[in-house]
């Protein structure tokens, strides 16, 4: 099995689990109905990295990885505090719903004055382009 378009969609045509993946174009149009695709927040911010060293003063760029170091920090506290996995959801549950919202907002206001192919439009496109409001109760409850 390749990692080309019909690779996947024939390995997961069926697939109703969370499946979290790169945004690599191949997955877009995989699984059963009940499939929650889940993007790598690494990934995503990667993409904004990438646009702050073209401009090191690009400020929305730079807030997003802000925001997303933010979200980080959660999982590290966990890992620092020796949490268990039910600790860590709870931490997760209590922090990351007001972040990924200010996430969300943030790259919504970025997808008004980004040029498509600069390299912030690709996290901002594939996050829009899943045009899912509840994104953030489904990252917290299937975070890894």
């Amino acid at each position: 099995m390749s990692r080309k378009r019909e690779g996947p969609l024939n390995f997961l045509q069926n697939f109703d689990g969370l499946l979290q993946t790169d945004a690599y174009a191949a997955y877009d149009r995989v699984g059963g109905p009940k499939m929650v695709h889940a993007g790598c927040w690494s990934h995503a911010r990667r993409y904004f990295i990438d646009a702050i060293k073209l401009n090191k003063q690009d400020a929305a760029s730079i807030r997003a990885v802000e925001l997303m170091d933010k979200l980080f920090s959660i999982d590290s506290q966990a890992r620092e505090e020796n949490m268990d996995h039910a600790a860590r959801d709870v931490l997760r549950r209590q922090k990351a719903p007001p972040l990924l919202d200010q996430i969300r907002d943030h790259i919504l206001a970025m997808s008004k004055t980004v040029l498509p192919r600069v390299p912030r439009d690709r996290p901002a496109a594939t996050h829009l382009r899943s045009g899912n409001d509840s994104h953030a109760s489904s990252i917290i409850r299937n975070w890894s």
